[in-house]
């Protein structure tokens, strides 16, 4: 870890448990913002958001392509609603974080809207330790895996790949990252230790 030079982190799952229920809150949100708009069956919204996801990378641009859903005002009605009563930080993340900050610039690269990224920090008490938030509306809707999206937060970041360590509780994340040339740490969640990670916590 000597050369590492920023530290990024996921968001959902990573700062706070899974136990929380807001991945589960998205998944449904998503769902319901969607049959609202486009007034069809659930089980058709389903497959459209499935077929979207697979052709554009993210369902949000299958929306925008095909029933001209703004996909900035869709993500504001999702996350805008999400209740985060129940989003704690991790058992000594606070006091971890305010302590590496001093040391090393802390990031957060999330698929969840930047809105809802930073009520989120606010809520755990982190905002004042994380320097620059990268988010969904940051890489023009395209999510994680995906590997333009590593590549532009690099850019962004302004060092090399091999000098960012990066904290997911997404192995299929990581792997891209690294791919990329990341440093990559799997964050426990239930989730089982993957060989080609650096580390696990």
């Amino acid at each position: 870890m000597k050369n590492i030079k920023v530290f990024v982190f996921d968001f959902d799952g990573t700062l706070y448990p899974s136990t929380a229920g807001i991945e589960d809150q998205i998944v449904h949100r998503f769902r319901a913002c969607a049959q609202k708009r486009l007034n069809i069956p659930e089980k058709e919204v389903r497959k459209l958001l499935t077929q979207y996801r697979q052709e554009y990378r993210s369902s949000v641009l299958g929306l925008k392509e095909h029933h001209g859903i703004d996909p900035f005002e869709f993500y504001e009605e999702l996350y805008s609603g999400l209740d985060i009563s129940a989003m704690f930080p991790k058992p000594g993340l606070r006091e971890s974080l305010k302590h590496l900050s001093r040391q090393t610039p802390l990031h957060v690269f999330s698929n969840s809207n930047r809105s809802f990224v930073l009520r989120g920090l606010e809520h755990l008490g982190l905002r004042d330790y994380i320097e620059r938030v990268f988010t969904i509306e940051s890489n023009n809707f395209i999510r994680k895996p995906n590997r333009e999206v590593y590549l532009a937060t690099v850019k962004e970041l302004g060092v090399q790949p091999e000098k960012i360590c990066m904290f997911d509780d997404i192995p299929s994340s990581l792997k891209m990252a690294k791919e990329v040339g990341f440093v990559t740490v799997l964050v426990g969640n239930g989730l089982r230790e993957s060989g080609w990670v650096d580390l696990h916590t």
